[in-house]
């Protein structure tokens, strides 16, 4: 029987036969450091080996950890070659794909993708909202899209478009091959579409402040709401308006999130009315898309008998498309049956395919709003169950649309889950109580808010009571979130001796 030294005798004579490269392959978010921190790790990328005189030695895969180990004769020098990078990632300067060393060794690749990277001095859009149908002069002064540095700095700020330019908008989506933005028309109660109606998208270039109208779906045959919709609102910028039509139609009509391709060659965008996910050709010489320039993609939508599945939010990450639905709870009118799903789309496929990454129950706890009400309601296109018992001229009831979701440096998905009733309801506008009474005006409130969602081996998984992956927040036991407490904590104000969340 062997004893324990010569055993230990043994391995000591196979190490010296055989020796490691080991290392690893992580996203850097900086592209600047190459230092491991919380960054992505990198799977699976392809590991070879090759003698000096040309012939493969060793070959591997990373591990869902970014890992990798390869056996090589010791004081072996060997040309390591990395490979089978999804399309668009590229290592930074100092660790390129094809290395030198001599076993043992370890050798790190850390790679970057340029989509993912600010510039020095990042700039913030957002759009903005003005009352009426803009037929009022006075709408030429205003703003609908505003742009300014990211740092915050007032003297930054500049309008690029105006309300009658592009009327109401949600969708943002910036090319950086061509500098422009693109921007998708929103249904908003009191607030008008711009001139290409519900089915626009307009082309902004933030520096010259120029305004394109791009592309009309309804005028090329893709239908983005009921034919003829009538809208009710007021040509002065304080006038107010019922705008009734428009209550039941936040979500279910126009357009909701876009995104364009890393390469800016292709815009996806929702449409809320067919609920279907459109993808649109960019012409390389600048000019408009027409029909033939626009492909149309069908959800698996399969709310069923508790509701109808909503689909909103559109994100371009590592050449997928990422979809946010909620199944809305509309017939059903229970809680229990919100659900919020994301879906991974790869317009490259041979057969391209909606797969599921993700889903949640919308029924955790959040912070009240006020009066008492908090929490996740089922979609309603009454707005009188949307009144507050105890004040009725305020409008209070939060419906979710899954309206964002971005991507941070450690693969993790931001979702932002946006209230409809703030996109149905405005301040100082019109409601009528109930058949019998004539218009009132009215106040509403909305809360919306944010989860995270962790990517870890493989799979995504949802914050639990504060904590995310291996981070904890001091949202832990607020009773705010998922289990009991939320990451993203302390997202409300105060003003009256009122909390508002």
């Amino acid at each position: 029987m062997m004893n324990y030294l010569s055993t230990l005798i043994l391995l000591l004579y196979s190490s010296a036969l055989s020796a490691q490269i080991s290392g690893r392959v992580w996203q850097d978010a900086n592209a600047l450091n190459g230092t491991k921190g919380t960054e992505r790790p990198v799977s699976p990328v392809a590991v070879k080996a090759y003698g000096a005189d040309g012939r493969l030695i060793a070959q591997t895969t990373t591990g869902a950890d970014g890992t990798y180990q390869l056996v090589v004769p010791p004081q072996q020098p060997v040309r390591l070659e990395f490979g089978n990078l999804e399309k668009g990632w590229q290592p930074v300067a100092h660790t390129p794909l094809v290395r030198f060393a001599t076993t043992p060794a370890e050798v790190n690749l850390v790679v970057q993708h340029p989509a993912n990277q600010l510039g020095a001095n990042p700039r913030l859009v957002q759009t903005v909202y003005v009352n009426g149908d803009y037929g009022d002069a006075g709408a030429d002064s205003l703003t609908a899209v505003v742009i300014t540095a990211a740092s915050g700095d007032p003297s930054t700020l500049k309008r690029i478009a105006t309300p009658r330019q592009v009327g109401s908008l949600w969708g943002l989506a910036y090319d950086r091959t061509s500098q422009r933005l693109y921007a998708a028309a929103l249904a908003k109660r009191h607030a008008g579409f711009g001139p290409l109606g519900s089915g626009g998208i307009y082309r902004l270039s933030p520096d010259d402040g120029t305004v394109l109208p791009f592309i009309n779906l309804d005028a090329l045959g893709f239908a983005t709401a009921p034919a003829n919709l009538k809208r009710d609102l007021g040509s002065s910028l304080t006038s107010v308006s019922h705008d009734s039509l428009m209550f039941s139609l936040v979500g279910k009509c126009s357009l909701g999130g876009l995104d364009v391709t890393d390469d800016g060659q292709m815009l996806f965008v929702m449409n809320l009315y067919d609920r279907a996910l459109y993808a649109i050709r960019l012409p390389a010489d600048g000019a408009l898309p027409q029909s033939a320039d626009v492909k149309k993609f069908t959800l698996p939508l399969t709310a069923g008998q508790s509701g109808d599945a909503r689909p909103f939010a559109v994100k371009i990450y590592n050449d997928r498309v990422y979809v946010g639905v909620v199944e809305d709870a509309s017939h059903s009118k229970r809680v229990t049956d919100l659900r919020a799903i994301v879906y991974r789309f790869d317009p490259n496929a041979d057969t391209p395919a909606f797969t599921e990454v993700f889903s949640t129950a919308l029924t955790y706890p959040r912070g009240t709003l006020d009066y008492g009400v908090s929490g996740w309601q089922p979609w309603t296109d009454d707005y009188r169950q949307a009144r507050v018992s105890s004040a009725p001229d305020w409008l209070i009831y939060p419906q979710p649309i899954l309206a964002d979701i971005e991507f941070d440096t450690d693969g993790s998905m931001i979702l932002g889950l946006m209230d409809r009733l703030g996109h149905q309801a405005g301040g100082g506008q019109l409601f009528r109580p109930n058949s019998s009474m004539p218009l009132m005006p009215y106040r509403g409130l909305s809360g919306g808010d944010i989860l995270r969602v962790a990517f870890r081996n493989g799979r995504y998984d949802l914050e639990r009571n504060g904590g995310v992956g291996d981070q904890l927040s001091a949202g832990r036991n607020n009773r705010q979130g998922p289990t009991g407490g939320e990451f993203y904590h302390d997202d409300q104000f105060q003003a009256d001796g009122i909390v508002w969340h």
